[in-house]
């Protein structure tokens, strides 16, 4: 697909995009370098437009049979339209090359409006990035819509505080203009495409570099324009890194397992700051209880009756990391998730391209399921450890709780603080969650493997409906208090939730 009919696509599907090809939006300044090299370019793999009909068929039927949130945001002739104008440019030119068909296919999937549903690069893209230096060595967020350095290691000309005009001649407003579309979002939750733009745990680096590398050309070597906080302006040229070397700088400050994620910290005489960075616990897991337990047992054992909880880095995770935690935060029986609802169970037409980690899923057995007056297929309570009945803990806390939360919530951090809210009081302090806190189409997920391209598409196949009271579908969660970070605050090292949330608990 060319850039042009990318475009295109947006526009036709009322995305808001300006009608603009990549050579004129946001092209490298004119005293840039000229030699360059990008992904895109290096790519010898072209499919024809009969390998392109094949595989967009079969993802355009298996997300419409099996998908239990195809239409929950986006109507099914909307998601036609996308399907068929990637058929229709790849007849137009003669076939597409390996990097604009992920492009196409992860635009569309973006419409679908679910975080869980995207493409994973195919096995050729990923080796590729291996070896191609297409990162920015960087630790840097978007904030009030100006980008901003947190952490530059080994690279004495850029400092925390940083502004980002520039990359190679974009601005950051040509970068969201150009790249927020392919970012996956629950529901109407666009607020939170920044955070994607810069990092992400699900794909191959941020949005910047991992789909910008793939529409622009991409030197070896970038070239920004920093103003400080001074107000001086300069141009540094700073080399690209391979995926392995950004990770490092990128997510070097994150938890990566829920081991690793929880902390206490105790404030005054009565007061606590309890971290919970992930809900990850399926790599290197471990009973929740052994975190969670010595930490409400010494809240107890000290009189500490206010709690400020953490989640603000937590894009959610494992389900007994989650409900454990809610286990010491309610003070009578409660359920968090209320049902398990299944589009289908009959997955026959697909089972050459599907796999998951949860192999009975694919031919699941029908006597665990009820079907609905809708069609559709719930899981019997008996089956689905999701929708236990979750018994308080006996060091359960009941004092006066403050969450804190940002837009880095995701599903499975907004469920719990949408379950939490809707079961005790509780004070949000912070910025608006993603996620949807009615309930999102999660759990597990298959993998369709596309027999033309090799791209592996993440299908979600279970649809939660939370017990979470009288919330809006597809919009996340609204702090009580707002306490957003801005430009400001990071410059000073200024936390204003904290801030806001320890002068609530403040002996």
């Amino acid at each position: 697909m060319s850039r042009f009919l990318t475009t295109t696509l947006a526009v036709s599907l009322s995305l808001g995009a300006s009608l603009m090809t990549s050579s004129s939006l946001g092209a490298p300044s004119p005293d840039g370098p000229a030699s360059t090299m990008s992904l895109s370019q290096s790519q010898t793999v072209t499919f024809s437009p009969a390998q392109v009909r094949v595989d967009v068929t079969l993802a355009r039927n298996a997300y419409r049979d099996i998908h239990p949130g195809y239409t929950r945001f986006t109507d099914q002739a909307t998601l036609d339209q996308a399907w068929d104008l990637i058929i229709e440019s790849a007849d137009a030119q003669g076939g597409m090359s390996e990097a604009d068909f992920y492009l196409a296919i992860s635009e569309t999937l973006a419409l679908i409006r679910c975080d869980h549903t995207k493409a994973e690069l195919s096995p050729s893209m990923k080796a590729n990035r291996k070896t191609q230096t297409v990162y920015l060595p960087l630790r840097w967020t978007i904030v009030q819509n100006r980008g901003i350095i947190q952490d530059a290691p080994n690279n004495p000309q850029l400092k925390p505080g940083d502004e980002i005009i520039t990359i190679d001649g974009r601005t950051i407003h040509d970068l969201q203009a150009a790249l927020h579309r392919y970012i996956p979002v629950d529901g109407y939750n666009d607020h939170i495409r920044d955070g994607g733009m810069t990092a992400s745990g699900e794909l191959m680096g941020g949005a910047v570099d991992h789909f910008g590398s793939l529409l622009w050309d991409t030197l070896s070597t970038a070239r920004l324009e920093i103003e400080t906080s001074d107000g001086e302006r300069r141009i540094v040229e700073i080399e690209r890194v391979p995926f392995e070397d950004w990770e490092t700088i990128a997510t070097a400050k994150d938890a990566k397992n829920f081991k690793d994620a929880v902390t206490l910290t105790q404030v005054g005489k009565r007061g606590a700051v309890l971290s919970v960075d992930t809900f990850v616990n399926y790599r290197q897991p471990v009973d929740p209880d052994s975190l969670y337990g010595p930490v409400f047992e010494a809240l107890a054992s000290e009189g500490r009756d206010k709690l400020i909880l953490d989640l603000r880095q937590n894009g959610g995770g494992s389900t007994d990391a989650s409900q454990g935690l809610f286990s010491y935060l309610i003070d009578a029986p409660r359920q968090m998730k209320l049902v398990e609802t299944f589009k289908t169970i009959d997955h026959d037409a697909y089972t050459n391209y599907i796999s998951t980690w949860e192999q009975r899923a694919i031919n699941p057995p029908r006597v665990a399921f009820k079907k609905t007056k809708a069609g559709e297929y719930q899981l019997r309570g008996v089956f689905s450890d999701a929708t236990d009945t979750i018994k308080p803990a006996p060091t359960g806390f009941k004092g006066e709780l403050i969450v804190l939360t940002s837009r880095n919530n995701s599903s499975g951090s907004t469920n719990l603080i949408s379950a939490v809210r809707a079961a005790r009081d509780v004070t949000l302090v912070g910025e608006k969650t993603g996620g949807n806190p009615a309930g999102t189409t999660a759990g597990t997920l298959f993998f369709l493997k596309l027999p033309e391209s090799a791209l592996k598409l993440r299908l979600p196949i279970t649809r939660f409906t939370n017990n979470a009271g009288d919330v809006k579908d597809g919009i996340g969660l609204e702090p009580d208090v707002s306490a957003p970070d801005t430009v400001a605050s990071l410059r000073q090292g200024r936390d204003p939730a904290m801030e806001a949330a320890l002068a609530m608990i403040a002996d």
